[in-house]
C-alpha cells in the first residue's frame, strides 16, 4: 500500500471518539477524551507521554517540517498554542527528505482544570509512505 500527500501540509490532529464505528480505535476511553480533545479534571502537574508511529516508520518527503506535538487551549479561550513538539528525525537531500516518522514526546506540565489538550502532526508539502496506518499511544497521568 502506498500512502501519498499532496499540498496537504499543516497541522493534523489524532481524532479520538468513543465511537465504536470510528476508524481510530481507543483501547482505554476516558470520560475527559471527546471529540479528539482531552479535558483536564483537575488543576495540578500532569506527565504525559506522547509515542507516535506513521506508517513503515520511514517516509519520503518534499519541502517537509514534520513533527508531533501536543496543542493547548488554556480554559477561557478557543486559541490554540502549541505546547511542546519534537521534529521526525532524518537524513536532508537539498529539498527532499527521508524521514523516520516516528517520535515521542515525554515530559512534565502544569494545567488549569478545564484546559483542552490535543495531540497531533505536521506533515511536509508532499509525502511519500509506503503504509498509510497511523499508531499513536498516549498515556496521562497526574502527579501533583
Amino acid at each position: 500500500m502506498l500512502g501519498l500527500s499532496i499540498l496537504n501540509p499543516g497541522q493534523k490532529y489524532i481524532p479520538f471518539t468513543t465511537n465504536t464505528s470510528s476508524a481510530v480505535q481507543v483501547k482505554i476511553p476516558s470520560l475527559q477524551m471527546n471529540a479528539g480533545e482531552y479535558t483536564v479534571p483537575q488543576t495540578g502537574v500532569y506527565q504525559i507521554h506522547y509515542n507516535y508511529k506513521e506508517g513503515s516508520g520511514a517516509k519520503a518527503s518534499l519541502l517537509s517540517n514534520a513533527a508531533v506535538n501536543i496543542t493547548r487551549i488554556p480554559t477561557g479561550t478557543s486559541t490554540n498554542t502549541i505546547l511542546d513538539s519534537q521534529d521526525f528525525g532524518g537524513v536532508d537531500l537539498v529539498l527532499a527528505k527521508l524521514s523516520i516518522t516516528q517520535s515521542q514526546i515525554s515530559s512534565i506540565y502544569s494545567f488549569t482544570a478545564g484546559d483542552k489538550i490535543k495531540f497531533g502532526f505536521t506533515r511536509g508539502l508532499l509525502d511519500i509512505d509506503l503504509l498509510s496506518t497511523v499508531t499513536a499511544e498516549i498515556s496521562i497521568y497526574k502527579i501533583r
